[in-house]
């Protein structure tokens, strides 16, 4: 497939060669309406070739992002999730799913709000499961050992997809364990007194609990405090002064009854949650049917002598903070040193390195309006120094060049280098 990349103005795209004869039914499909979850989509005829524009502006490649990090249990559900929601949208406009490219260099994600988008090209007919089944065998290589729960859900996806005839279903019910599955549309519309089992995966009746805690028992019996107010202004009304000055004490003292005995009631129904029975063993399991313990040392090196080891990382990040692995610091690092007196020089100590102004995935963060999130990375590779510009926006300019979006160049000892409108020179 035949794939390059343009800056128009401030928009970025992916541009894909057009091939298949029957691809115009999805072109007017994908032209004339914005699916959501799929990225947005043009088409050109230049030079009697059709040319399949997907906007990309300010977004990332999965690959590119997960290269300097790890996923987590969270980012991997929502894939999943939102791959599920584009297959029922896009069946809804009688599109296939073989069209849609699973390889995580053309899955873009949005780096501030994790919104992920699909590409579908037209006249493209690939395996969309064996796709999906090597899409979560990347996942897994790219989850936190030490992150148990990312390890295991990741795991689990990938082994449910290992079965003969999986579907997004199967998957959807190690994220949705409780009612078998993320709903449709359609199925949150029907009864609520129904529920899907998660062993068969049909719809039962169920029967409606009562309260274990009765509305009465919930409200505090504060009306006890007006027996006082309300005995001394009927006894001033029965026998006027006297009966009133002659009958105060009994009423003073029933009331201290009641005070003493309110406050009692108070404390014993003022935490009504520890009156609730605590779940039976093993109600656990059934809540959450993926979920694993770890009980002990062995297990946990047993479990993971089943994943696929990570090899030849140079680092990761935890916490916002980079960790070198497996390298060593290199002596006499490269910077940019800055051409403009208020900004820093950027130092160079490892590699890959990121500039923008995302924090917490950037290494450098360069806090300007005009600096993408994720602008440019640099890199070394047999003592050459490349720099790839990161699909930016107002771009990356080398010696008075202009890089088109993803494009890489090498760096030589005092070139140029423009991030936007931050000038730097590689030394």
């Amino acid at each position: 497939m035949d794939i390059t990349y343009k800056r128009e103005m401030k928009h970025n795209y992916m541009i894909v060669k057009g091939e298949g004869d029957q691809s115009g039914y999805a072109e007017k499909m994908l032209a004339g309406n914005h699916i959501e979850g799929l990225l947005k989509f043009r088409v050109k005829l230049t030079d009697n070739e059709k040319l399949y524009y997907y906007e990309i502006t300010s977004r990332q490649p999965l690959k590119r992002l997960l290269n300097s990090r790890n996923i987590k249990s969270s980012e991997i559900s929502r894939l999943i999730l939102g791959i599920s929601r584009v297959l029922e949208k896009i069946d809804t406009f009688l599109l296939s799913e073989e069209q849609i490219l699973m390889d995580p260099e053309y899955i873009y994600t949005d780096p501030e709000s994790g919104e992920f988008g699909l590409c579908l090209v037209p006249g493209y007919h690939g395996d969309f499961p064996a796709a999906l089944t090597k899409l979560l065998q990347y996942l897994l290589g790219k989850v936190d050992h030490q992150d148990k729960e990312s390890v295991v859900l990741a795991y689990s996806l990938f082994q449910e997809s290992q079965k003969e005839n999986y579907g997004m279903k199967d998957l959807l019910k190690l994220l949705y364990p409780v009612n078998g599955g993320y709903e449709t549309e359609e199925e949150q519309e029907t009864d609520s007194s129904k529920i899907t089992c998660p062993a068969t995966g049909n719809r039962e009746n169920i029967k409606e609990e009562p309260l274990v805690i009765p509305q009465k028992q919930r409200q505090k019996p504060w009306y006890q405090l007006l027996f006082l107010p309300i005995g001394m202004a009927g006894l001033y009304g029965w026998g006027g002064r006297d009966a009133l000055y002659g009958g105060w004490k009994w009423i003073a003292g029933i009331e201290l009854v009641l005070i003493i005995i309110t406050i009692l009631v108070w404390n014993k129904r003022s935490d009504p949650e520890q009156e609730k029975e605590p779940p039976a063993e093993g109600k656990l399991s059934e809540l959450n049917t993926w979920h694993m313990e770890f009980e002990d040392k062995p297990q946990e090196e047993a479990f993971e002598d089943m994943m696929p080891k990570q090899v030849n990382l140079p680092s990761y990040r935890e916490d916002n903070t980079v960790l070198l692995a497996e390298t060593e610091k290199r002596k006499g690092f490269h910077k940019l040193v800055s051409l403009q007196p208020e900004r820093p020089d950027i130092l160079l100590e490892y590699y890959p390195f990121i500039i923008g102004k995302q924090e917490g995935i950037a290494d450098y963060v360069l806090a300007k309006d005009t600096v993408s999130r994720l602008h440019v990375r640099l890199d070394e590779q047999d003592g050459r120094y490349l720099l790839t510009d990161l699909n930016s926006t107002n771009g990356t300019v080398v010696n008075g060049i202009m890089l088109d979006n993803n494009a890489c160049v090498e760096l030589s000892s005092g070139d140029e280098v423009y991030i936007a409108d931050a000038a730097y020179r590689f030394l």
